[in-house]
């Protein structure tokens, strides 16, 4: 008896996951693809427009066949600690030896973040509904497996400091930064106050340049922001722009961005300096550095319209170095009430929650919002929070 043939799209998509593997992604054009599948380009492009297409669905196809191998690792266990101990494991060791996503990330991580982008909403439920039967039935419960599968995804992108082939590892993860506020009774918090940016008093040209190109990004121009489109904003030369920024659109880019890093920073730092207690320090904190990225016209323009500049830089391999530069730079702010080991552990789960939740909506928490800042914080951080702080003692 004959195996059934595969439909044409999976035919396609089966062949360009072995061409990508066999040539790279560079060298999966759509021709490739179909001399792979053995269909005319024509069939091809009666399916997909461009290869961008092939290659996100290709990444969702892969993401079926593992969602499929993994509801047969954790289908038979009985509690949401085990659950998530074995998923985090499985899927740490599926993303380190998957063909497709090591040979993109080794060659062109920028083709996989549109992939990922296009897939991100329809993955995040499919995994908060393994998680949902495991969990306390109750009003919060689609809150609960929702923070799980957000957060979880955020793990299985990037470990940073922890070791996933490490059993210990991740049950600690699991218990303290994914658990605990599962597992504990909601806290009630305050709103926090938030600590302003600090004003831009100088006129230079340097800060003429960088407020330009900051107008720039807001007006929807951040991948064509250059020297000529600045020259007539500002009290400068086109030479003198040059001599000042001899990097061109990425030493614009780099120079506004490290300006209001710093500005960001430096309000952070001024909101949890204001508190005497961890608490009150973190949601300050919290509150603070979500207020202002959500506020930031030129941060929010280009979350909105132009994603992967900023998310390429905040998942995988990229991201480890991101959140270690993030968390030596937060672990000072909390050495207050916490050992050097335990505030980098919390400034790394803290920095993953806001990149988590930044651009991401949803509808138990507005980053913006003090209100529902102070209540998030409450049901799924400051239980784990308390768990760090404890385990310092």
């Amino acid at each position: 008896m004959s195996t059934p043939a595969p439909d044409v799209v999976e035919q396609i998509l089966q062949a360009s996951s072995r061409t990508i593997a066999l040539h790279g992604v560079r060298g999966a054009s759509v021709g490739a693809i179909a001399n792979q599948a053995g269909l005319a380009r024509a069939t091809v492009y009666r399916n997909f427009k461009t290869k961008q297409e092939i290659m996100n669905a290709t990444v969702e196809y892969e993401f079926g066949r593992f969602f499929t191998e993994l509801y047969e690792v954790v289908g038979k266990l009985k509690t949401i600690e085990s659950v998530m101990e074995q998923g985090l494991m499985f899927a740490h060791a599926a993303v380190e030896h998957h063909f497709l996503l090591q040979s993109i990330l080794r060659e062109d991580p920028s083709v996989l973040e549109p992939a990922l982008s296009a897939s991100t909403a329809r993955i995040e439920p499919v995994i908060a509904e393994i998680f949902t039967p495991y969990l306390p039935k109750g009003k919060h419960q689609a809150e609960q497996a929702d923070f799980l599968s957000r957060m979880g995804l955020n793990y299985i992108a990037t470990e940073g400091r922890w070791n996933f082939e490490r059993r210990a590892d991740v049950r600690s993860v699991v218990n303290v930064e994914l658990l605990a506020g599962v597992n504990s009774p909601a806290m009630k918090f305050k709103p926090a106050s938030v600590a302003p940016l600090l004003p831009i008093r100088d006129t230079s040209l340097r800060t003429q340049v960088v407020n330009a190109t900051l107008r720039e990004i807001a007006l929807g121009h951040y991948p064509d922001v250059s020297i000529d489109s600045i020259v007539n904003q500002v009290d400068g030369s086109r030479s003198t722009i040059y001599r000042l920024v001899p990097g061109g659109n990425q030493a614009l880019l780099d120079m506004a961005a490290e300006r209001e890093s710093s500005r960001l920073y430096s309000a952070v730092t001024s909101a949890i300096s204001a508190e005497a207690e961890l608490h009150q320090g973190v949601l300050a904190g919290l509150t603070t550095v979500w207020y202002h990225l959500e506020h930031h016209e030129a941060l929010r323009e280009v979350v909105a319209k132009n994603p992967e500049y900023l998310l390429n830089r905040l998942r995988f391999n990229e991201a480890s170095t991101t959140y270690l530069a993030a968390s030596l730079a937060v672990q000072p702010l909390l050495r207050r009430w916490l050992s050097g080991e335990h505030a980098s552990r919390l400034a790394e789960w803290l920095i993953r929650v806001v990149v988590t939740y930044w651009g991401a909506p949803t509808w138990y928490l507005n980053p913006g919002d003090p209100d529902s800042v102070a209540t998030f914080y409450g049901r799924h951080i400051a239980a784990g929070v308390s768990a760090i702080a404890a385990s310092a003692e």
